[in-house]
């Protein structure tokens, strides 16, 4: 067999491949697709082996063997849903090796008999080889989109638009503090990106973080010890330490030395960190923790008592007594909160007691530990309200652009991990998340 018959065996069976892929497309199709690809694969095979080159048939049989006894397993155990995306898959792998000849053939032309006298590849096998890795090429991303859509990793979403409101044209003094408000935060944003540029060539040059803090005339803090609950050595909590990012947390995952990545604030600022020194973990004698070992057992002991003195207030409110008969029982005062706000604290209403109230209907009783672990607050919902959401509202701007980094977070997380299964490479989560401002390890 000459080779521009082989050739053209090849790009014949490239094309069926691809009227394969098509036919595939659609239910009423796919019968005559599955011919297609059975006969460019045939094509292909019968192309193979009557290739002058082959000296015998043995190892030929021999992956016949391997490749067939692995494909019957699969086909066995594959659910008839998946089917679809199966074949698209192997059939991507036909277009790969199509691209894989087309390269083999053009780096050894002699092994594929194609080369002339004088060495070189004629005009006529250059056409076919472009051709056929052309079509291949196709074969592979059209069947790597096929499978992609039919598994559901890319697809389409369906929105459904429920109200569409009039635009509306306002003047310049209605929008006038929105711009001063934008054009601030666009120059803070700016100004923010220059300071940590500053701050990184400052470490760079071996300056340390107290130091080019000092330079930049910026605020520094120096946390003597904390441990991983975010206590000092005394036991009592260190003082304002930012819940988001975790900053404690962080730095256990450091060491003393490492050039951490700056961890990303919610309102679009830097939180820089260095780790100066680490103690290691030890046994303390009975001594010297017994005053805390009593203090921590004399609050779990209150927080019980006050748990079962709370639980039985709120079922005498259930049973019909009220707030203020209970109150003098027990020697309080009955205080009345409004104007509370989801996640806020408000005047002596502690945040986790107001998640508490939200998630108690109006009208019923609940309970909810306070601030502090010898605290406890028995409450009655008396109302709710319904606040309108203003999209312009400073809270309504910081929701969504927490919403807007939360989804870029994710696609990216998304495709980071996609790109490293799919090329089977490890992608340098620090500099990525250098140069998109993230959070390490996000």
């Amino acid at each position: 067999m000459s080779a521009n018959a082989t050739a053209l065996a090849y790009l014949t069976a490239s094309v069926l491949f691809i009227l394969a892929l098509k036919g595939l497309s659609s239910p009423e199709s796919a019968r005559r697709g599955n011919l297609l690809g059975m006969l460019g694969m045939a094509v292909a095979v019968a192309a193979t082996l009557l290739l002058p080159s082959v000296a015998s048939y043995l190892p030929i049989v021999g992956m016949v063997v391997v490749g067939g006894a692995a494909r019957a397993v699969v086909a066995r155990r594959i659910p008839m849903t998946s089917m679809p995306e199966l074949v698209a898959a192997m059939h991507s792998l036909v277009g790969l090796a199509a691209v894989l000849i087309a390269v083999a053939a053009f780096l050894n032309p002699a092994e594929y008999g194609i080369a002339t006298a004088a060495g070189d590849i004629a005009v006529g096998s250059r056409v076919e080889m472009v051709i056929g890795a052309l079509v291949g090429a196709i074969t592979f991303t059209g069947s790597v989109v096929a499978f992609g859509k039919l598994k559901g990793t890319f697809g389409s979403v369906l929105v459904t638009v429920g109200k569409i409101e009039p635009g509306e044209q306002k003047t310049f003094e209605e929008v006038k503090p929105q711009i001063k408000r934008e054009i601030a935060e666009s120059r803070a944003k700016n100004k923010i990106g220059d300071l940590r540029d500053k701050i990184e060539d400052a470490k760079a040059s071996g300056a340390t973080l107290a130091e080019a803090a000092a330079k930049l005339a910026l605020k520094s803090r120096a946390i003597e010890a904390v441990d991983r609950s975010g206590r000092a050595p005394n036991g009592n909590p260190v003082a304002d330490l930012p819940r988001q990012p975790d900053v404690v947390n962080a730095a256990f995952n450091s060491d003393v030395g490492v050039d951490n990545e700056a961890l990303q604030l919610p309102g679009g600022g830097y939180l820089y960190y260095d780790v100066t020194g680490v103690t290691p973990s030890r046994e303390r004698p009975l001594d010297e923790v017994k005053d805390k070992v009593a203090q921590r057992w004399r609050d779990d002991e209150i927080t019980k008592r006050l748990k079962s003195k709370a639980d039985d207030m709120v079922a005498r409110l259930k049973g019909g007594a009220t707030l203020e008969q209970l109150a003098g029982e027990a020697g309080v005062q009955v205080q009345k909160a409004g104007d509370l706000h989801r996640g806020k604290a408000a005047g002596f209403v502690p945040e986790n007691v107001v998640q508490a109230v939200f998630a108690t209907p109006k009208g019923e009783i609940g309970s909810a530990q306070g601030k502090q672990e010898t605290a406890h607050y028995v409450f009655r919902v008396t109302g709710v309200s319904n606040t309108k959401l203003d999209p312009k509202s400073d809270e309504a701007k910081a929701i969504a652009g927490s919403l807007k980094n939360a989804y870029a977070d994710d696609l990216i997380g998304e495709y980071v991990t996609h790109l490293e299964k799919e090329f089977g490479v490890e992608i340098n989560q620090s500099a990525l998340n250098q140069i998109i401002g993230g959070e390490p390890g996000g």
